[in-house]
């Protein structure tokens, strides 16, 4: 239940809370879909339900628990437009999960799956005390105004799943910085991640660049082929290599390395 797994820290346990007006929120804003629930409707006081929407089943649910603080230091580090994160979900006691309980299988599928977990946690949302909306394996952070402002952008859904994370690389022959990248939840989509080798750019820049590949696989599936080259005729041009398990730490990732 890795893969697509929303989080949401609670400022509180929520003692009034129950399924049933939960439920009824989702079929409205579903309503075309079908939504059904493990148990009878006298069994939706408890803490978790299995959820099925649209033949895809998830378990809702919540624990008197905080956050993994390993999980949450690093999503905290990450949300860089956000300076408030921390303040904002460091101690919170409790937290919300909607999670599939089998990854779906193929890219066009994930993308379908990605976007009913966003939708069931956003309905959620509305009916507990959430300090914030957490994309699990992208560790990617959000305020709950923001989620909720950026759910009906369907694409843009997949791209919020992936996260990022940089790395100092070695200096230039001339002595200018460079950094590496590596992506954190691409493979759920294309079956592998994405690392760009180091370059000397800034790191903003060097992160549009990956994002941008990341969504162009998004959008058309891993059409990416070992020795591809990709980028503008009159930018920056990338080749394409597919790294062994041994030096990929046994994942599945395609390298992009600077042309010239």
């Amino acid at each position: 239940m890795d893969q697509f797994t929303s989080i949401i820290p609670l400022a509180r346990w929520p003692e009034e809370f129950t399924f049933g007006p939960f439920l009824d929120t989702l079929r409205r804003r579903m309503p075309e879909a079908d939504i059904g629930h493990a148990g009878r409707p006298t069994e939706l006081h408890t803490r978790a339900i299995t959820l099925s929407v649209d033949g895809v089943e998830m378990l809702v649910g919540m624990t008197a628990e905080p956050l993994d603080p390993e999980l949450v230091e690093r999503a905290v580090s990450l949300a860089h437009t956000w300076p408030g994160a921390g303040e904002a979900v460091h101690g919170c006691p409790a937290h919300a999960v909607v999670g599939v309980h089998e990854e779906p299988k193929g890219w066009a599928r994930s993308r379908e799956v990605a976007r009913l977990v966003e939708t069931v946690a956003h309905a959620l949302i509305g009916h507990v005390p959430a300090r914030a909306h957490l994309w699990g394996t992208a560790a990617r952070l959000l305020p709950v105004e923001t989620f909720s402002s950026i759910i009906d952008d369907p694409r843009s859904t997949a791209l919020r799943w992936v996260g990022l994370e940089f790395f100092r690389g070695p200096r230039t022959v001339d002595g200018e910085e460079t950094v590496a990248i590596h992506t954190r939840g691409l493979a759920g989509f294309i079956g592998y991640e994405m690392e760009l080798a180091a370059v000397p750019m800034s790191p903003p820049n060097a992160a549009q660049i990956i994002m941008s590949v990341a969504q162009y696989l998004l959008d058309n599936g891993p059409v990416l082929d070992n020795g591809d080259i990709i980028g503008p005729p009159d930018g920056a041009r990338f080749q394409v290599h597919r790294l062994s398990r041994e030096r990929s730490h046994g994942a599945v990732k395609m390298q992009l390395s600077l042309v010239g």
